[in-house]
């Protein structure tokens, strides 16, 4: 298992991390009074990480300690949406009867008080978030810290060195907002007691060096059915015991792997034939905490399908492997890639994952309808990109001959709520 060294990541599979970090981004704060030798802690290019649930706020007007996490991220958690939501959905109590009144001694009921979350404007990162320092800066009196919310899964090791071109805008903007806040009122609502305790204290832990170049492979591993494929696709995994899921898939009389080496690493991807697949890279084995690669797999071309390696243990892996195999990963890359890239924005659409085939995450389940004909059919739709107004998607199963269209036709598809849930249609014959 070699170290990761960025010179070697392709620059594709940086921007890709980026795209999903950035867009969307905004800032949330926390406020709190720190002791000298506590602010003195951060520092510049730190990579931190939270062990419980981290709470900041959407409502920024004046700093109200001195301290001020600035957290920019586009993934938080809006929980005083959520709550709000729930608050707003209650039905309202039908104004007391007189008979009640007298019953309940002349009291009038009081109006419900808001959700804490919902007047605090609550935003939460999730227990085990990493976070990076880009910024320290002291402005009247106050020190902003500001922290970059990075993604979510392993390529969050991607950003331990600098990265300018995406840190130097956040930084200015950040210092802009902080330094235009600073004489602002405080919010009375987020000093709540309950608030404040929520966000009292320092933020996180440093990530030192062995923490950086650590795997704990068998520690972070996950049975493979509990990743959703933008947990899959385009990343790197090490497979426990998927050897044997290769051999099996081998035509007879095909010796692959190397005695010893049970494991695979295999690279994510979206085959438009296949669906999702895992395309195996090399057999391995565990070595201490990390790996060890057998690379007997050069020129050799084997795709798992994802629902065959379901109970299979599988750990993300982001260190020196991405750059060994760059040229691999960037051809499967080029080869996977759909004709409309838009249909890369429709695969982060979760909306409609409920109707998505296990392992084709492009396939829809739909009813294929005419004004026409008084009976829809059922039918597999494969989503191509976008057409005009609507969703563009090719008809992968036969339908009713009235209808028009056949097996192979592209059509447009649309989504719709009902009472019994989401439903996609293609409506033809227009």
């Amino acid at each position: 298992m070699a170290e990761l060294d960025m010179a070697k990541i392709p620059q594709w599979y940086l921007q890709r991390a980026v795209d999903d970090m950035v867009p969307g981004l905004q800032i949330c704060v926390r406020d709190t009074t720190l002791a000298p030798e506590e602010l003195a802690a951060y520092a510049k290019g730190q990579i931190l990480r939270v062990a419980e649930p981290l709470a900041a706020t959407k409502r920024v007007l004046g700093p109200s300690g001195n301290a001020r996490f600035a957290i920019l991220s586009n993934h938080l958690t809006d929980l005083g949406a959520i709550a709000a939501e729930t608050f707003e959905a209650q039905p309202e109590a039908a104004a007391p009867s007189l008979r009640d009144l007298i019953a309940g001694g002349g009291d009038l009921p009081g109006q419900e008080e808001e959700p804490g979350a919902m007047r605090w404007g609550l935003m939460e990162a999730p227990a085990g978030s990493y976070f990076k320092v880009i910024d320290v800066h002291e402005f009247e009196g106050v020190t902003q810290v500001a922290l970059l919310h990075l993604p979510a899964d392993e390529r969050w090791r991607l950003f331990a060195g600098d990265i300018p071109a995406v840190e130097e805008p956040l930084v200015n903007t950040a210092r802009e907002r902080f330094e235009d806040k600073i004489a602002a009122p405080i919010i009375v609502e987020l000093q709540d007691a309950e608030y404040q305790q929520m966000t009292a204290g320092p933020v996180g832990l440093a990530v030192d060096e062995a923490a950086l170049a650590a795997q704990d492979l068998e520690l972070r591993a996950v049975r493979m059915h509990e990743l959703g494929f933008r947990d899959v696709a385009g990343k790197l995994f090490y497979l426990q015991g998927a050897m044997d899921d290769v051999r099996a898939s081998a035509p007879e009389g095909t010796e692959l792997g190397t005695a010893g080496y049970p494991d695979a690493l295999a690279y994510g991807i979206i085959d438009v034939e296949e669906g999702l697949c895992l395309f195996v890279l090399s057999s391995a084995k565990l070595q201490g905490d990390g790996y060890e690669l057998a690379n007997d797999m050069e020129g050799v071309s084997m795709l798992l399908p994802y629902t065959a390696l379901e109970a299979t243990k599988a750990t993300e892996v982001v260190d020196g492997s991405v750059g060994q195999f760059a040229d691999v990963i960037t051809q499967l890359e080029q080869m996977t890639a759909p004709a409309d890239l838009y249909l890369f924005e429709l695969r982060k659409l979760d909306f409609f994952d409920g109707l998505r085939h296990p392992q084709h995450p492009d396939w829809v389940k739909a009813l294929v309808a005419s004004d026409d004909v008084d009976q829809p059919s059922a039918a597999w739709l494969r989503i191509d990109g976008m057409g005009g107004q609507d969703v563009a998607a090719t008809l992968l199963t036969d339908v009713a001959e009235e209808l028009g269209v056949k097996k192979g036709d592209q059509v447009p598809l649309q989504f719709h709520e009902t009472e019994d849930g989401l439903l996609a249609v293609a409506v033809v014959g227009r």
